[in-house]
């Protein structure tokens, strides 16, 4: 009796302690975990986060956590650093608000930037939104509130209105009231300055110390474009800065040092010389120009919109050029027409560095229909026919020195002989020699016999011009062969669109000329500086 007492007892004494220690054990095992969800709610803290799934988002009211709303998969939301006590402290609050979400399915994002795009922006109204708000990014609804709202309006467009949320910019499209708001001195024009590609470190120094002592901003070509089209407001003193090649090393640091952003891509903006400020609604977006010779005092016109006093052009020289060689690597050319490409760069030298205007084909023909004026110095190049050294098949002497010295030019190229894609260049426009005109003896089928142009039919040259027009892709401009036209000539070139024509002359034109019957100065090889100067001045 005494021995099954005792094995008993020392089984009730195996199975107590059996469980004292399940009983430790689970406790073990509960603080272990407690301590494991205190440490990943600790770990799912970061200053920026995103979601990983669709979260509740809450208010903090009467001691509990209730929910007001909702957050998509993907929000990215800046959240406000706490200490941790306990693994009931599972709420983070968001950063600048009295929202909180908790800590699950959130992840960090290192080296976040933030969106500064807008923070330039003025705001001139406010907009109220239904009880039921919904905010969007890229045309997805990705905040959902159960409350009525205010925001600062920081852009619009149409009828959607962005503003600034969580420290991220949402887009707004409906159930909403807009408030404008009073007395807001909002930017009215704007002035956009172009640094000529070759402006000297010293020359962009003294501007941009203008602009900084004037307290200008600058503003980028996205915002530019914002601001035309009404999307946005700016607060005054806002300029925009262009320059169309990319800046060497110093002028980038020069720029930095000021603050300032130069615009070296446009996007899809053409950007025209003008002397006027630009308006919200404008369509064409005018450039003042400024180069190493233009004036501080003409820089502060240009931001004040001063026009400058310029003399009007009543003449423009237009020059005509044929074929170019290099006597200095042994080349020669026998014609007349040639030009070597040092007196080439030598009158190219002058036109620079007494500030001509070399005009495109278009601001010719804008200056004689009197829609723009035109400075006292201004020059139209024009060349003939295509041959030697104008193409990178024939020499290839006048594309390299167009874009070196960065002017435009224009070619009238034979269309039948040469392949316009050999000449491309965005220095070197391309119009209408004919296709098959060029020939100074034919005869037609009645035996008439001459240059071609004069001998065939209207029709018949039409049909030509047309073959031209599209292999060039324009009919803006003609050049008639060997300077030769007649009224056939003349009339198939009304009929088929043209709108500029071009013979000799030597003489300048003026706006009163025959819009078909240009003249201009022929460039021989033997016409020495003192002669070039003559025929432009």
């Amino acid at each position: 009796m005494k021995k099954r007492t005792i094995q008993i007892t020392s089984i009730l004494i195996v199975l107590v302690l059996i469980g004292i220690g399940l009983i430790i054990y689970h406790q073990l095992e509960t603080t272990k975990k407690e301590q494991n969800l205190l440490l990943e709610i600790k770990n799912s803290y970061a200053e920026v986060v995103t979601l990983m799934k669709d979260k509740e988002v809450y208010i903090y009211q009467d001691g509990n956590y209730q929910p007001i709303g909702s957050l998509q998969k993907g929000t990215i939301i800046p959240l406000k650093n706490k200490e941790t006590k306990g693994i009931e402290d599972i709420y983070y609050q968001i950063e600048n608000s009295n929202y909180y979400i908790d800590y699950q399915d959130i992840k960090g994002i290192e080296n976040y930037q933030r969106n500064q795009e807008y923070d330039s922006y003025l705001v001139t109204s406010k907009i109220h939104t239904s009880p039921n708000t919904v905010l969007y990014q890229e045309g997805k609804p990705m905040i959902y509130l159960e409350q009525e709202l205010t925001f600062d309006v920081l852009a619009k467009e149409e009828n959607n209105y962005y503003v600034k949320f969580l420290d991220q910019i949402y887009m707004i499209k409906d159930h909403y009231e807009i408030e404008p708001l009073e007395q807001v001195d909002s930017l009215k024009d704007i002035s956009v300055l172009n640094f000529s590609n070759d402006i000297s470190l010293e020359q962009l120094n003294k501007v941009l110390n203008l602009l900084k002592e004037q307290n200008y901003e600058t503003i980028t070509i996205t915002d530019f474009k914002r601001w035309i089209t009404g999307q946005i407001d700016f607060a005054n003193n806002k300029v925009l800065l262009l320059c169309y090649q990319e800046l060497d090393q110093s002028k980038k640091e020069l720029a930095e040092k000021y603050s300032y952003q130069i615009n070296t891509f446009l996007e899809d903006i053409e950007f025209i010389s003008g002397d006027t400020k630009l308006q919200v609604g404008n369509t064409k977006y005018y450039k003042y120009e400024i180069n190493n010779n233009t004036s501080l005092d003409r820089v502060k016109d240009m931001l004040n919109g001063v026009k400058e006093v310029t003399i009007v052009n009543t003449k423009v020289a237009v020059l005509n050029y044929h074929f170019f060689y290099d006597s200095s690597i042994g080349e020669s050319c026998n014609e007349s027409i040639c030009i070597d490409v040092s007196n080439f760069r030598q009158q190219l030298d002058y036109l620079k560095e007494n500030q001509y205007k070399i005009l495109t084909m278009q601001e010719l023909n804008d200056w004689m229909d009197h829609k723009i004026t035109l400075p006292e110095k201004s020059v139209l190049i024009t060349i003939d026919d295509g041959a030697m050294g104008t193409s990178s098949i024939n020499g290839n002497k006048i594309i390299p020195i167009l874009e070196e010295y960065q002017i435009p030019a224009t070619l009238f190229l034979i269309t039948g002989w040469w392949n316009v894609n050999d000449y491309q260049s965005k220095y070197l426009e391309i119009y209408s020699h004919g296709d098959e005109l060029h020939h100074d003896y034919y005869c037609n089928q009645n035996g008439n016999c001459g240059y071609k142009g004069l001998v065939l039919s209207k029709e018949e040259i039409k049909t030509d011009l047309q073959t031209s027009i599209q292999k060039i892709g324009n009919n803006l401009a003609f050049c008639y062969p060997f300077y030769q036209y007649n009224h056939n000539m003349l009339e198939a070139l009304k009929e088929t669109g043209f709108q500029l024509a071009f013979v000799g002359g030597n003489r300048k034109v003026t706006q009163s000329d025959n819009k078909y019957l240009i003249p201009r100065y022929i460039v021989y090889k033997n016409t020495d500086l003192n002669g070039f100067i003559h025929m432009v001045k």
